[in-house]
């Protein structure tokens, strides 16, 4: 399978020769872990911390050699979890791979991954207005800033993922 490497530490902005694209063994499902054939991947802007040499944020660093990682929709190929089938969608933070390994039972900041139906919506909304850019508008617009109609609001970052959707919410 095909994955995609950090090769070096982001200096100022990532450049291509910072990555690679490398060939890896499919990996095998151990007691308890899912085999997940990943269908889309999201270039969280959280990531690009994770690329610095030095650690800045609480997210997981990524080093040299290692792949890299973010916010995927995958299917369940073989299961050897009792929660998850073959044939299952779902919603997780994975290697950007081709074939991953997912341990449900495993407690990490990602949680286990969150089962899909593909009948509500496209799959890949998970990743966007339906996954966690569009919970943290809803609970910044919604649940913390109470909007109402007939009020202004003002975005300082409306042109990611969030502050788009904060602007529809708004609007």
């Amino acid at each position: 399978m095909k994955q995609v490497v950090l090769k070096a530490y982001a200096r100022g902005i990532p450049q291509p020769e910072d990555y690679a694209v490398v060939e890896a063994p499919i990996p095998e499902p151990g007691e308890g872990e899912l085999l997940l054939k990943t269908l889309w991947l999201a270039c969280d802007p959280l990531i690009r911390f994770a690329i610095d040499e030095e650690l800045v944020t609480g997210v997981l660093q990524i080093r040299p050699g290692e792949p890299m990682y973010g916010p995927a929709v995958s299917q369940v190929v073989r299961s050897n979890h009792p929660d998850y089938a073959p044939g299952d969608v779902v919603e997780h933070r994975t290697h950007w791979a081709e074939y991953t390994l997912s341990a449900p039972d495993k407690a990490d900041y990602r949680g286990p991954p969150r089962k899909l139906d593909p009948s509500l919506a496209p799959v890949q909304t998970s990743l966007g207005a339906l996954g966690m850019p569009g919970q943290t508008a809803h609970v910044g617009m919604i649940a913390t800033g109470r909007v109402a109609a007939g009020e202004t609001v003002v975005i300082s970052a409306a042109a990611g993922t969030v502050g788009s959707l904060a602007g529809q919410i708004g609007k």
